[in-house]
Order: structure tokens, then C-alpha cells, then sequence
């Protein structure tokens, strides 16, 4: 298993509050969102390596990571220090 997370720009929010609030709207080019990802990988019946990729919400990230671990046995390898400082291990 696998914890990772994606950030980017919010280029949409970006544009569109620029339509309504003018040059204003620029300032939500320098807020980030971040997208949380587990990925489970595991072997089919046929001996087939196989991947599923969960989107987390921000807000379950800290009460699902312990919970998959300790019902699976397994160990959650982070992407990154900043993964695993948002998941709070």
C-alpha cells in the first residue's frame, strides 16, 4: 500500500473569481488544493499484479490510514515527508 498526494494550482477558481472580482481573483492562483491518494496493489486470481487507486477526502485521510493498516496487516510506504506528516504518523 501506498499514500501519496497531488498538489496543483486552482487555475479554474482562478478564472473564474477574475470574471467576477476582477484582478482580485488572481490572488486564488497562489492557494493550492491537494489530492489524497491510497494505492493498494495486490494479485489477482490469476497471479496478475493489479493496482486500485483511492481518492481520500482530506478530512478521513488521518482516521482511514491506521484503519486500512491494522485490518490489512500491512505497511503504508509514503511518497514523501509531506504525506506522511498530513497523514499524522
Amino acid at each position: 500500500m501506498e499514500y501519496g498526494q497531488k498538489a496543483g494550482r486552482r487555475i479554474g477558481a482562478a478564472i473564474g473569481y477574475t470574471v467576477l472580482l476582477g484582478p482580485l481573483g488572481l490572488l486564488t492562483l497562489f492557494s493550492k488544493k491537494r489530492n489524497h491518494y491510497l494505492t493498494i496493489g495486490y494479485k489477482d486470481e490469476n497471479g496478475k499484479e493489479q493496482a486500485a487507486v483511492i481518492e481520500l477526502g482530506k478530512d478521513i485521510v488521518r482516521a482511514t490510514l491506521p484503519i486500512v493498516k491494522a485490518r490489512s496487516g500491512k505497511e503504508i510506504v509514503y511518497q514523501d515527508e509531506e504525506a506522511r506528516k498530513s497523514s499524522g504518523t
